[in-house]
């Protein structure tokens, strides 16, 4: 035999117990116990069409739950074919519920069941949970490890005959993530999607809309650009790696030659793509927690570099501010370049002073400072309020030994962006042989570009 004892608590948020409802470590769960619609009747039990606004105490708890874990168990055996245990039910019910007030730490009654949370999450599962990886090795969970590396954003100079034999499941290139080609400025681009699902039901109608948006150590809404969204006829369960159809990416739509991002979203019927976040609080929220939101860099570049020598690469990039408020934040720099590199931030005097870089920091160079960075470690460069919806233009100069470009070590360089103590963008530049994924790229001086890997998008890796 097993038992789930109740609680009650009251019908507005945030839920509370009330005084009469039994409560401590072995209440399991609870459910209002005020303000019940249900039917009713006369005193003499003879009418059979009275209702009550007013059914309350535990008995109206119990048997919110009890019908909560009715359904639970109806549709366990509908999809499973085999009905739960007690213990199962129970443990669904207490576990898989909502709470906006902590009562298991408080109240003492448990949480209040939530089916909505129930079947769409890892308990029933049956909708459908697309999403796109984050990086190799991603099952679709909150973020915490590289992000802006997505080996499912594809780009390629030319169309594909057959994209899912080329890149779905079973290719062999489920995990590569050098599937992208160099973007050519002024040409056409073909872009592909991929897409898994975890879930316990197909993913009807499913539909990812791809844009692109200038580097910066935070990549928000307002810097995107669509290119444009693509649909899939239904992406299976079972993690089965779905490839899209071909989006056009026309050659007037692509921007100049310079360091860029992807962003994709993905949505279906079932499980619709998130709102984009209306303030800065629910954007980290948002960076952080969507599992079919994806980033991945990508280059726009310019014809073979002649000439010899070291000189530096300067990538134009920017630093903004939130769009809804002023706000504090900390750039910091990370750096695994080798020795003897030099790299240096140039950015607007205005930004300096809002950051709190002094004089002695940097250089004054026109209207702008350079501050020298350590090219390997980790650095706090600055920390200061930012204006809502600025946007300064810095650069990074970087200049490596030209052997750099000969090693097998992965050398680069990061700039990041923290709000809070949360990192809400990064901004990476490798330098090597395996620096430029694709064709193109070097050039004739040896230089290696920038790859693919963690441009201001961050989704996680906190």
């Amino acid at each position: 035999m097993v038992a789930t004892t109740l609680g009650a608590g009251s019908s507005v948020a945030p839920h509370t117990r009330l005084s009469f409802s039994n409560h401590g470590s072995r209440v399991d769960a609870y459910a209002w116990g005020e303000n019940v619609d249900t039917t009713s009747t006369n005193n003499a039990g003879t009418d059979n069409t009275l209702y009550t606004t007013s059914f309350n105490g535990t008995s109206s708890a119990t048997p919110i739950v009890t019908g909560a874990a009715m359904v639970i168990q109806g549709l366990a055996n509908a999809s499973l074919g085999y009905k739960l245990s007690p213990l199962q039910v129970r443990k669904i019910v207490t576990t898989g519920g909502t709470d906006s007030k902590n009562t298991s730490a408080v109240d003492r009654i448990g949480l209040q069941p939530n089916l909505k949370a129930i079947i769409d999450g890892s308990y029933i599962n049956l909708a459908p949970d697309v999403y796109i990886r984050d990086q190799v090795g991603d099952i679709g969970n909150a973020t915490s490890g590289v992000v802006s590396a997505s080996p499912d954003i594809i780009v390629r100079q030319q169309a594909v005959a057959n994209p899912k034999t080329a890149f779905g499941q079973g290719s062999g290139t489920e995990n590569n993530s050098a599937l992208s080609q160099s973007v050519l400025a002024g040409r056409n681009h073909s872009i592909y999607i991929r897409l898994l699902n975890r879930g316990g039901s197909p993913a009807a109608s499913a539909k990812a809309t791809m844009y692109w948006s200038p580097p910066a150590t935070l990549v928000t809404p307002n810097l995107w650009n669509q290119i444009g969204a693509v649909s899939f006829s239904s992406v299976p369960t079972g993690r089965i790696l779905t490839v899209s159809p071909r989006l056009a990416w026309p050659a007037a739509k692509v921007p100049p030659t310079g360091h860029y991002c992807f962003v994709a979203i993905a949505g279906a019927n079932d499980d619709p793509a998130p709102n984009l976040p209306k303030n800065f609080s629910d954007w980290a929220k948002f960076v952080q927690n969507n599992n079919n939101v994806a980033w991945r860099n990508f280059n726009v570049i310019p014809a073979p570099p002649s000439g010899t020598g070291r000189p530096f690469h300067k990538f134009p990039f920017k630093i903004p501010g939130a769009f809804d408020a002023p706000r504090k934040f900390a750039v910091k720099g990370l750096g695994s370049l080798p020795r003897s590199s030099q790299v240096l931030l140039q950015a607007p005097l205005t930004l300096a002073r809002a950051l709190g870089i002094t004089l002695r920091d940097g250089e004054i160079e026109g209207d702008n400072v350079l501050v020298p960075l350590h090219p390997f470690g980790a650095v706090d460069i600055v920390e200061g309020i930012l204006a809502v919806g600025s946007s300064a233009d810095c650069e990074l100069h970087v200049r490596v030994p030209a052997d750099t470009y000969k090693l097998n070590g992965q050398f680069e360089f990061s700039m990041s962006q923290e709000w809070e103590g949360i990192e809400v963008g990064r901004l990476t530049y490798r330098f090597g042989p395996g620096a430029s994924l694709g064709s193109g790229g070097k050039g004739g001086d040896g230089c290696g570009g920038h790859d693919e890997c963690g441009c201001g998008c961050h989704h996680g890796g906190y």
